[in-house]
């Protein structure tokens, strides 16, 4: 072999040990980069779960019984929009079972008093790839047995815990599966999570996004004065943008078009209308990160690890044409509780009347 032979080959090897260096180290990068992402991942996710998860609580509506409303003696003040007939108590109907992966999930605001004054069941259908919300109006009747004040009649009012109509004092945890409670013996559903959601979680939330841009149907007011809940709401009729202060009076103003009555119905349909909207603009902005950072501080929920990752994974492979919304189908109605006030009166209060039947046919209606 001649000298310049030898010479190549020399080269050849070096370039080799070279190239494999090169190689070497470069995949070195990308394996340290993947293994950045990962512990990224699961150090956002355990501090999302640790700030947020609270410890559950045993379900109380598994040992609850409930009562019907008796006939309605007064004429409606609000307008009628589903006639519907109790079901016997004799022939209860068994818990509703989905056939499809579904997952029932109950996500509400709180107000003043401890009321929850937003509820929607999240329906999460992990077969069909979509969710439905049904929105349950907070005046909804509910009666446990050891309830007489027709004041806590209210699904609103479940939030509190009362024995025997007196208040008990419970963490927001049992608080929030006390309710949730209430509401799996409403639809007659077995659910296992909660989120709940403060007003000023949605105002941050909405701040965050740049505000809404949104055509407010009307002008909006409405003056409370009440020491320490007072609430003031002035929203001009028309297309502008709402910064998060004004959503969350837009989503808290309860009175019909006119002022003509005040319905609850209404302001569901005002709220649905909203929160697509959200939805729509949160789906198009190019850094949703800072939208997360805010839910992951001020909700509170009782998903485990494992479900609350699954949750977000499912949530961000939607699009908006795969979420709907509903309300429980029935009716608002003045009712005469046939409980006496201490001038001995009748009691009149306003409820949202359904039937057990009713909302079954609605519940297969969304699910299958």
């Amino acid at each position: 072999m001649t000298e310049n032979e030898k010479s190549v080959k020399k080269a050849k090897k070096t370039n080799t040990r070279k190239l494999s260096s090169k190689v070497i180290f470069i995949l070195s990068l990308v394996t340290l980069f993947v293994i950045c992402i990962i512990i990224s991942l699961i150090i956002f996710f355990n501090s999302m779960h640790t700030s947020i998860y609270e410890t559950p609580s045993p379900t109380p509506s598994k040992v609850a019984e409930t009562i019907t409303l008796p006939p309605s003696e007064t004429t409606s003040t609000e307008p009628v929009e589903t006639q519907v007939t109790e079901t016997p108590a004799s022939t209860p109907i068994p818990m509703y079972k989905p056939q499809d992966d579904i997952e029932f999930l109950l996500l509400f605001g709180l107000a003043e008093y401890d009321l929850a004054d937003t509820i929607w069941i999240g329906i999460v259908n992990k077969t069909d790839n979509k969710i439905d919300f049904l929105s349950i109006p907070r005046d909804t009747y509910l009666r446990y047995k050891d309830r007489n004040n027709p004041d806590h009649w209210k699904i609103n009012s479940y939030y509190n815990n009362y024995v025997n109509d007196q208040w008990v004092k419970t963490s927001d945890s049992a608080s929030s599966m006390y309710l949730m409670g209430a509401c799996e013996a409403l639809l007659n559903i077995d659910m296992d999570y909660y989120v709940r959601v403060s007003y000023d979680t949605i105002e941050k939330i909405v701040d965050s996004m740049g505000g809404i841009e949104y055509d407010v149907p009307f002008r909006m007011e409405y003056y409370d004065l009440t020491p320490g809940h007072e609430l003031i709401i002035e929203i001009d009729e028309g297309l502008q943008v709402l910064n998060g202060e004004n959503v969350v009076k837009f989503l808290r103003f309860r009175q019909g078009t006119g002022y003509d009555y005040i319905s609850d119905i209404a302001r569901i349909n005002r709220q649905q209308d909203m929160v697509k909207t959200i939805i729509k603009k949160a789906f198009t902005l190019s850094n949703i990160s800072a939208v997360i950072e805010v839910a992951k501080n001020n909700i509170r929920t009782n998903f485990g690890k494992d479900q609350l990752t699954s949750f977000i994974t499912f949530s961000l492979s939607l699009n908006s044409e795969k979420i709907s919304f509903h309300t429980l189908r029935g009716y608002e109605d003045m009712v005469n509780t046939q409980v006496k006030d201490s001038d001995g009166n009748d009691i009149i209060r306003s409820f949202y009347i359904y039937s057990d039947e009713e909302v079954r046919k609605q519940l297969i209606s969304i699910c299958e």
